[in-house]
């Protein structure tokens, strides 16, 4: 192909709803066959509760759509935690659990269909997607309202492949490697950008992840974390203060990491999700959960040697550091103390907000990908691996 050129500005940014990609369901079992195909979007609707609509109706080769049904529908649920489609006598035929911007961008582990039985169950299915489509070069690229604007905080780009798209802020013309390739033939001049939904703009791809992420919007840390051991020392119940800030990304969950050698080494105990927390009778703002003692760890918590953790060790959150997973011999970032029981055991807490595009926990947050971006291999290249 030939020499890519860095992005080229046009005098106002692309206000297109698409232009040569597609956005695909498939694998939906035969019940559901009907909603298997693909789906567009309706310049005079656009948006449902701020985020895209994307409708399906029959087309000729649609056998087996059933009757008196006009259309499906394709949307984010009023509360913007969830997204259905739905028919247009009323039923929902599949749900997600998701905050996501754009229905590409939702992790499609979260999809659930209504089952075929009287009792419509919904139930997972492992060959379903959705996902956007499209040829994936510098003369028919993406557009972000095809890809979804938080695309590059919830897609995991992999090495050697390159997304294209236009810049929303300029109309200009993208690529995503973080690396330029001028001196191969058919290299990339300039590196490449990738757009981040929380400023708006576009980032050099060079510092997307590790620089502008992970440190402009670095979520905060828990702090104020104190632990009630339950009776026998089989479960305990703690309580903290959550981050003052979270980065622009909703938390989703905590982990509980213990420690039985005064933090010189650290296991993970389990994790948290933050619909499991409940705020009890604690004071406001505190976040409170009750953990089991996992069988291998209750002798960490019940059994650990006589040692006295110092004051500052008891009391102090560690100092920040590199991203670091609480396991093993790394000590986890955020709030920390001992138990109360008289034993040397500490526990700590890192939070995972959602969205991050890294898996790691550091400093009271993490990261998570969810899937590959497109491949630019013809014929079409796919958003998801």
């Amino acid at each position: 192909g030939s020499r890519a050129r860095p992005c080229r500005l046009k005098m106002a940014a692309t206000t297109e709803l698409s232009r040569h990609a597609t956005f695909t369901s498939k694998g939906a079992p035969d019940y559901l066959a009907y909603v298997n195909g693909a789906w567009t979007r309706d310049a005079s609707q656009p948006y449902r509760n701020g985020k895209p609509i994307y409708f399906r109706r029959p087309s000729a080769g649609d056998t087996l759509w059933p009757a008196g049904i006009a259309a499906l529908t394709l949307h984010a649920a009023e509360d913007g935690e969830s997204w259905c489609i739905a028919d247009s006598a009323g039923s929902t035929l599949a749900v997600a659990r998701s905050d996501a911007g754009h229905p590409n961008t939702v992790d499609p582990a979260e999809w659930r269909l209504r089952g075929g039985g009287l009792d419509a169950e919904y139930l997972r299915h492992e060959a379903f997607s959705l996902q956007t489509e499209g040829p994936n070069t510098e003369a028919e690229p993406f557009l972000l309202e095809e890809l979804g604007r938080d695309y590059f905080v919830r897609v995991q780009l992999k090495s050697r492949r390159i997304l294209w798209f236009v810049d929303p802020g300029t109309g200009g013309t993208c690529h995503t490697a973080a690396k330029s390739t001028a001196s191969r033939a058919g290299g990339r001049t300039v590196p490449g950008r990738r757009f981040c939904p929380l400023c708006s703009k576009c980032i050099s791809a060079n510092n997307f992840q590790s620089q502008h992420i992970l440190q402009v919007h670095r979520p905060g840390r828990t702090t104020g974390l104190t632990i009630l051991a339950g009776p026998g020392g089989s479960d305990a119940s703690l309580s903290w203060e959550p981050p003052s800030s979270n980065g622009g990304f909703k938390i989703v969950a905590y982990r509980v990491a213990v420690s039985a050698d005064g933090g010189a080494s650290w296991a993970t105990l389990r994790d948290v999700p933050t619909h499991e927390l409940s705020p009890s009778t604690l004071l406001p703002g505190q976040l409170c959960a009750t953990v089991s003692l996992e069988q291998q760890h209750r002798r960490i918590w019940a059994s650990a040697p006589p040692r006295r953790s110092s004051p500052s060790r008891r009391s102090t959150a560690p100092a920040p550091g590199p991203p670091r997973a609480p396991s093993g011999s790394r000590r986890p970032a955020g709030s920390q103390a001992s138990c109360p029981a008289g034993g040397s055991a500490l526990a700590a807490l890192a939070a995972r907000p959602a969205s991050h595009p890294r898996r790691a926990w550091w400093t009271a947050s993490a990261g998570c990908a969810r899937s590959a971006p497109p491949t630019s291999s013809p014929p079409a290249a796919s958003t998801r691996s």
